[in-house]
């Protein structure tokens, strides 16, 4: 059984699987809260925010054009929430879309209790799945990594599975 939670998307649902839509940080949190302990194998690839508006201010407007703060206070990281909410018997794969020097690292995956986490080179996340191949690591918290290649991020996300399953499910 899947369930996929998403925000607003163009993307197409895939067929034979529960969507639940949700449109803020706080919608995401309480569903994963509520279903994450019922699934064997949880996928996060971003979430709805990491930053959101700060609810209100006590700031004039004259003061909100001076001000550099914006006020816009960090929301939960709600993978490192469920790497402290799951259980033993789960795992818990993070796809990560940053890339560069913020390329997560195997610190990231023992301290949140992450199983694996699946990151993009050096290079900028390609903008469509027409372009040529892409690629990236798959870093496990044994501190194994693997690096994989396919013709389009359909494949790599495949690939990526192929991969979890073969460490974890042989």
């Amino acid at each position: 059984e899947v369930l996929l939670a998403s925000g607003p998307t163009e993307q197409i649902t895939p067929s034979g699987v529960g969507v639940v839509w949700v449109k803020t940080v706080n919608e995401l949190d309480n569903l994963l809260t509520t279903e994450a302990p019922d699934y064997d194998l949880i996928l996060m690839v971003g979430s709805a925010s990491d930053w959101g508006p700060m609810a209100g201010s006590d700031l004039t407007e004259e003061e909100k054009t001076k001000k550099l703060d914006l006020g816009i206070p960090e929301t939960p990281d709600l993978t490192g929430k469920l790497g402290k909410l799951k259980s033993e018997d789960q795992l818990l794969v993070e796809f990560a879309t940053e890339t560069g020097d913020e390329r997560p690292s195997t610190d990231r995956l023992t301290e949140h209790n992450i199983d694996a986490v699946f990151c993009y080179p050096n290079t900028a996340i390609p903008q469509s799945t027409n372009s040529e191949s892409v690629s990236g690591s798959l870093l496990f918290n044994s501190d194994k990594e693997i690096r994989l290649q396919a013709q389009d991020e359909s494949m790599l996300s495949r690939a990526v599975l192929k991969e979890i399953g073969e460490e974890y499910f042989n």
